[in-house]
């Protein structure tokens, strides 16, 4: 894998969290373990014995279920998360002069205060 696909897949992963493990979990574990059973299962030469077909059957429900708790834990901790509600940062910057300003990537709004007769004007930036 090249460094900026998996700097990618490392992105997603970041941005959904217990989801994506969930998925992948559940496309990859419990196809794979699904695979074994149909194997088993439909094998003809030799037979399956009774004990391999329920050992097969244990690893693909136990899968299923794994991969069910998974998706669970994922829908859990995103009610969770999106419970707290987002965090809001309020800055004020005080007492700037007329030619000093913030460069800011967010809201900023700048509020002029009043003036002293003579005095230098001031404004304050909130971001």
């Amino acid at each position: 894998m090249e460094l900026p696909a998996f700097e990618r897949a490392v992105q997603l992963a970041e941005q959904f969290g217990p989801f994506l493990f969930a998925v992948l979990f559940i496309l990859v574990i419990t196809r794979t373990a699904h695979a074994w059973y149909q194997d088993a299962i439909r094998r003809d030469d030799p037979p399956p014995s009774a004990e391999e077909r329920r050992t097969y059957r244990f690893y693909f429900l136990c899968s299923v279920w794994a991969g069910l708790a998974a998706m669970t834990l994922a829908i859990g901790w995103w009610l969770y998360a999106n419970w707290c509600g987002n965090n809001v940062y309020q800055i004020a910057i005080l007492n700037l002069r007329v030619n000093e300003s913030i460069s800011a990537n967010y809201f900023s709004k700048s509020v002029p205060r009043p003036v002293v007769a003579g005095g230098t004007p001031i404004h304050d930036v909130f971001c």
